[in-house]
């Protein structure tokens, strides 16, 4: 009987490394499709969101230096430190708007995707975790019938696969 046992812990033993193995895979696929979706835009893309930004706060809040003036043509500290204490991006923008830019954009990595390559590897990194949790939940539903004990899943676990037949998960 205890040869019985040794056998069963080991198969568990061994079923519990794969699912391990499975569930590191999962959580890296996860911190890879993380580090893409927060990775920097290319160079391109970042200027079009600068000359975007520099042009809202310009043209909404109409700041332009001659504007800000009062109509008797004088200059009130004051109100010059009302219209920018907020947002000191629009001083700037009104400032020297190419000046703003140069100056954002000299600090900026040159080596940032565009939104085709990051959804390209986003997509193929949800394939790749869509394919590791249904080898997870397979495993974990031989893991179930051979013990009769239920397995808790990662709270995180995609309930497309947690819902999905064993034909599917298995195709």
């Amino acid at each position: 009987m205890n040869k019985s046992i040794s056998k069963l812990r080991a198969a568990l033993d061994g079923t519990r490394r794969d699912l391990d193995e499975i569930r590191d895979r999962i959580a890296d696929l996860q911190a890879q499709r993380t580090a893409i979706q927060n990775a920097p835009v290319d160079r391109k893309t970042m200027e079009q969101r600068i000359n975007y930004e520099i042009n809202r706060v310009t043209a909404v809040k109409n700041l332009t230096f001659r504007e800000i003036s009062a109509v008797d043509g004088r200059f009130y500290a004051s109100e010059f430190n009302k219209r920018f204490d907020k947002d000191p991006f629009a001083l700037f923008a009104a400032l020297d708007p190419e000046g703003l830019k140069a100056a954002l954009l000299e600090h900026l990595p040159a080596d940032g995707l565009t939104a085709e390559e990051s959804q390209a590897k986003i997509i193929k990194l949800d394939a790749e975790i869509l394919a590791a949790e249904m080898a997870e939940e397979l495993t974990l539903r031989e893991i179930e019938a051979g013990t009769g004990a239920a397995i808790p899943r990662r709270a995180d676990a995609d309930p497309r696969v947690l819902l999905a037949p064993d034909a599917e998960l298995q195709a």
